[in-house]
């Protein structure tokens, strides 16, 4: 698949199988791939709606992404695509359902003289989502109950 890029426009000749379980795509198979034909590559404009629409589905795509923005002739235009990318990453971030997830994060730690990590602690939180704001309450630190503020944990930025 590395020809294939995410977006891309292609052509796909499939015929009818047996339907099969695919344990590592955790899907129900029910055609063979005959052949794919790339037809052109996918606009910038193509990529982002693609990316859109994955960001607000599950699951892995097996496709990689090309970064085909190029880079701005002047700081104005580069301040201009800065605050366009700002723009719709808040009216993304504005327009997200409000949901309630639970959170675990393990922190690594690394020196500048060194590159092996090192683990540092685990934070398990419930995290909800209300509009743009993000709240954590039930938050266990290395499995212990942490009754201060989140933002009290050592290491907090």
């Amino acid at each position: 698949m590395a020809e294939y890029n995410l977006a891309d426009r292609v052509q796909i000749t499939c015929k009818t199988i047996q339907t099969v379980y695919d344990q590592d795509l955790a899907l129900h198979q029910h055609l063979e791939l005959k052949k794919l034909k790339r037809l052109r590559p996918a606009s910038q404009e193509e990529q982002a709606q693609a990316l859109a629409r994955l960001s607000r589905q599950g699951g892995a795509n097996r496709l990689k992404y090309i970064a085909a923005a190029r880079p701005a002739k002047t700081p104005a235009a580069a301040e201009a695509l800065s605050e366009h990318v700002r723009q719709v990453n808040l009216d993304f971030a504005a327009n997200l359902p409000n949901f309630v997830a639970d959170e675990i994060g393990e922190r690594y730690n690394t020196s500048l003289a060194s590159k092996d990590w090192r683990y540092v602690d685990t934070i398990e939180s419930e995290i909800t989502f209300r509009g743009s704001r993000a709240s954590r309450e039930h938050v266990r630190w290395n499995g212990k109950s942490w009754n201060r503020p989140f933002t009290e944990l050592p290491g907090s930025p």
